[in-house]
């Protein structure tokens, strides 16, 4: 292993908690846009999800377009997402909606192993996407992100931006 560790010290991490509060904002919205690897989404074309991802791709396209994803997981987790296209303004086109992590229900023990009851962990993101064609080649968009983290009796409250531009 420390052969290993000399030569390739770059590759090798160890794990760190604490680094994934607020997963709600490195979730997939669709299948699909997790298929096509969820960065630099550049597919121009009737899906809401592209436009949920990559702001820049919000269009006039999406107005009353209306998206539900669902993924039940292990243990009682799951996970989904629901956006509404709002139409489109002199300002461009809208898109607002929410996702969210659910990580299921825990049960709680303190330092002497009595149990405290059960608890929830969830994570919840609002959205509110703007986009906007420049002209026939370039478009660009934003969306803001407040988002809310609970984890048992922690909370975390923060607001993300996505600002993109597509050529």
């Amino acid at each position: 292993m420390a052969v290993l560790a000399m030569i390739l010290p770059g590759r090798m991490c160890a794990q760190v908690a604490g680094l994934n509060t607020l997963s709600v904002l490195d979730m997939s919205t669709s299948a699909r846009t997790a298929a096509l690897g969820m960065d630099y989404l550049s597919v121009f074309d009737n899906d809401i999800n592209i436009g949920i991802d990559n702001p820049s791709m919000i269009d006039k396209q999406y107005s009353n377009m209306l998206t539900f994803n669902y993924v039940g997981l292990f243990a009682g987790a799951n996970m989904g997402s629901v956006y509404y296209g709002l139409g489109k303004s002199k300002l461009g086109a809208f898109v607002e909606g929410m996702r969210f992590n659910s990580f299921g229900r825990f049960d709680g023990y303190d330092e002497n192993e009595v149990a405290t009851g059960t608890f929830s962990a969830n994570d919840y993101a609002l959205s509110v996407g703007w986009g906007v064609h420049v002209d026939s080649n370039f478009s660009v968009g934003a969306t803001v992100k407040p988002t809310l983290s609970q984890y048992e009796d922690y909370t975390a409250l923060a607001v993300a931006f996505d600002v993109a531009g597509s050529y």
